[in-house]
């Protein structure tokens, strides 16, 4: 169905990111993507999505074609059209606009009114929770709700392959099971699934088959049960009694690197959260904090023309 021969892709015409690279996904099949930061794999999705000249880079060689259909060059709302949809990392959803808007952007190409009404049904039926908050802003749900609203915006198209890049990162392990389930059940009812995943255990759960990028090149394919039983992917990319994924915050999970996930180097079990509120310090040198009157720089004081920033607090 989809697939990618001899492909090399450079940046700016210096930095090769992917090295003859092949890769072949069956049609209603899942394939996962795995390797560490600098691999190639966002890279590999953009190639096939064609948002890759967006973002500096250019295929060098190789060809991807989609049932034959030569993909390399195309547009990428053309190749949506073909079918072939991508979820970039980091949900993109637009934020200001209410989760029906983005629903509606997500079928902006779609012409078929019968087509579009399926497509609405299949996406309230599987994330009930965006039916809830149809017209509440996208960027007040919480992560796994933003991330559920990118996987639907995405099906309003009615894809015939979905391409998914980190769709876990940031998600607390709870919600990390929820869209494990829901790629299992979009690709059930017969959508091809590409999944890009540094959730080793998560990706290989799902997929049928996976493939090993190490510097922009294949080191590593076959079926995703026998990867996950061999002891280089175990080592590398299978923490300790995580067989899904879904492990808690007891260190059994890796932590991502802020190059990794732009976490900042935090540990990303739980989603995030705000903390206590911190009031600002005021800082040294205020006027009033040199005797002087903020308003009109006049000395203001007791006899001696100072104040101290004790008896400002004191008496507001």
């Amino acid at each position: 169905m989809l697939n990618v021969t001899d492909v090399t892709v450079t940046y700016q015409n210096a930095v090769r990111a992917l090295r003859s690279v092949n890769i072949s996904v069956p049609d209603s099949g899942v394939v996962a993507v795995l390797g560490s930061n600098g691999a190639g794999k966002t890279t590999l999705l953009r190639t096939v999505s064609g948002t890759l000249r967006h973002h500096g880079g250019r295929v060098g060689a190789g060809s991807v074609t989609l049932d034959g259909t030569p993909l390399v060059g195309r547009d990428p709302a053309a190749i949506v059209r073909l079918g072939l949809v991508h979820v970039p990392e980091g949900r993109r959803i637009f934020e200001r606009l209410t989760v029906e808007e983005n629903l509606r952007a997500g079928a902006a190409g779609v012409r078929d009114r019968a087509a579009w009404t399926r497509a609405r049904a299949r996406v309230q039926e599987m994330f009930g929770i965006l039916t809830e908050r149809a017209h509440q802003r996208a960027g007040l749900l919480s992560g796994g709700e933003q991330q559920m609203l990118a996987i639907g915006r995405a099906l309003m198209s009615s894809p015939r392959v979905l391409v998914l890049d980190e769709p876990s990162l940031g998600l607390a392990p709870k919600v990390v099971g929820q869209i494990g389930e829901i790629l299992r059940e979009i690709n059930r009812q017969g959508t091809t699934i590409v999944l890009v995943e540094q959730n080793a255990a998560l990706a290989l759960s799902i997929a049928d088959t996976a493939y090993v990028l190490d510097l922009g090149r294949v080191s590593l394919s076959g079926p995703a049960a026998e990867l996950a039983a061999s002891d280089a992917v175990a080592r590398l990319y299978l923490p300790a009694g995580d067989t899904d994924g879904t492990s808690g915050g007891t260190g059994e999970r890796p932590v991502r690197t802020a190059a990794q996930g732009n976490e900042g180097g935090r540990r990303v079990d739980a989603e995030p959260s705000l903390g206590p509120w911190v009031p600002p310090r005021r800082p040294s040198g205020w006027p009033w904090q040199r005797g002087r009157s903020p308003r009109d720089g006049r000395s203001r004081g007791n006899g001696s023309g100072t104040k101290s920033l004790s008896d400002v607090r004191t008496r507001g």
